[in-house]
C-alpha cells in the first residue's frame, strides 16, 4: 500500500487510533526521506506491527471500603517503508464478473425460483 493512500485511509477512518498511526505513518516517512534519502512518492508500506508495551496501573474503587487495581494497557505500533515502483495487491478480483454482481444474479435465480 502506498503510503499516501494509508494517509488517506488513516484520515477517513472513524477509530480512535487511526490520528496514532497516521502519527507513526508520517514519522517514518519523514525518518525515510531525511535519514535515508529516499524518493516520498515511491515509499511503500512494507509491513506493520503492533506489541504489547508496559500497562499502567489504576486504582479502582469497589463496594464496601474495597478496591482493585485496573489495568490501562499500551501498545507499541511499528511501520516500515521501503521504496518501491510496482504495489503487489493482496486481492485480485476478476474482471469477468464481479463478486457483487454474481451474489444480484444468483439471488434473482433463487427469487424466480421461488415465485
Amino acid at each position: 500500500l502506498k503510503v499516501e493512500d494509508a494517509l488517506i485511509q488513516c484520515d477517513l477512518s472513524p477509530k480512535r487510533v487511526a490520528k496514532t498511526v497516521s502519527a507513526v505513518i508520517q514519522s517514518a516517512i519523514g525518518n525515510a526521506v531525511n535519514n535515508q534519502g529516499l524518493d516520498r512518492d515511491r515509499l511503500v508500506i512494507a509491513s506493520a506491527t503492533v506489541g504489547k508495551g508496559q500497562y499502567l496501573r489504576r486504582v479502582s474503587m469497589h463496594g464496601r471500603g474495597r478496591s482493585g487495581t485496573m489495568h490501562r494497557p499500551r501498545s507499541h505500533v511499528a511501520i516500515e517503508v521501503e521504496e518501491n515502483d510496482v504495489v503487489q495487491r493482496r486481492v485480485s478480483i476478476c474482471d469477468e464478473e464481479m463478486p457483487w454482481t454474481r451474489r444480484r444474479r444468483l439471488g434473482r435465480i433463487k427469487h424466480a425460483i421461488a415465485e
